[in-house]
């Protein structure tokens, strides 16, 4: 969004091979719309159609300055994941450093209900256990660099719709500018996985 908390947003008709016309329409940056949606380009080819990309691209500038220290994040891939009970689940997870200093010391953390155990992890380090705390020490981190893996952990024999939160964190070494998204939770919920068969013909 621009200084007046305004931004435009972009859009086409049809199917990606039949794109007759872009349209526009001004938007309110809590997501109201402003201005009823325009035209503002339209195909004059003897078979209309609009080039454009699903990546998105545009005329209009856009620039992102980046907090001087340390920005970290984590975040699950859900907030919620299921699970068989008496089996494991597993949490996607992923973190990032968002600010213009290279973070130093950085420890991502998992914290576990205690009926709930650690299995393995898809991080290729080898994390530390104590009770119920999984420790990952890992890489210095710059500006932009992020990473993702799945932890796995071991639910107990319940009954289905029981839930338990795990709780993620990310700590560096050299400071925090941002420490709102350092911290973030998942809840597992113990449900009974059913996969349907696929019956491919040609």
């Amino acid at each position: 969004a621009d200084s007046h908390n305004h931004a435009i947003v972009t859009w086409t008709d049809q199917d990606y091979s039949s794109r007759y016309n872009l349209f526009y329409a001004l938007l309110h940056g809590n997501g109201g719309v402003t201005t009823s949606p325009m035209k503002i380009y339209t195909s004059e080819a003897a078979a209309p159609y609009l080039l454009t990309s699903y990546e998105g691209y545009g005329n209009t500038s856009f620039s992102w300055t980046p907090v001087e220290g340390v920005d970290g994040d984590i975040s699950p891939g859900a907030a919620l994941v299921g699970g068989t009970a008496g089996k494991s689940a597993g949490i996607d997870i992923h973190y990032a450093n968002y600010g213009a200093t290279t973070a130093t010391g950085v420890v991502l953390t998992a914290t576990l209900p205690l009926s709930v155990t650690y299995v393995g992890d898809s991080s290729g380090l080898t994390p530390t256990v104590e009770g119920n705390t999984v420790t990952w020490h890992l890489p210095d981190m710059s500006l932009l660099d992020q990473d993702r893996f799945t932890l796995w952990v071991n639910l107990p024999a319940v009954e289905p719709g029981t839930r338990y939160t795990v709780t993620l964190s990310w700590h560096a070494g050299n400071g925090e500018e941002n420490p709102a998204n350092n911290t973030a939770s998942v809840e597992i919920m113990v449900a009974n996985q059913l996969f349907m068969p696929i019956n491919a013909r040609n």
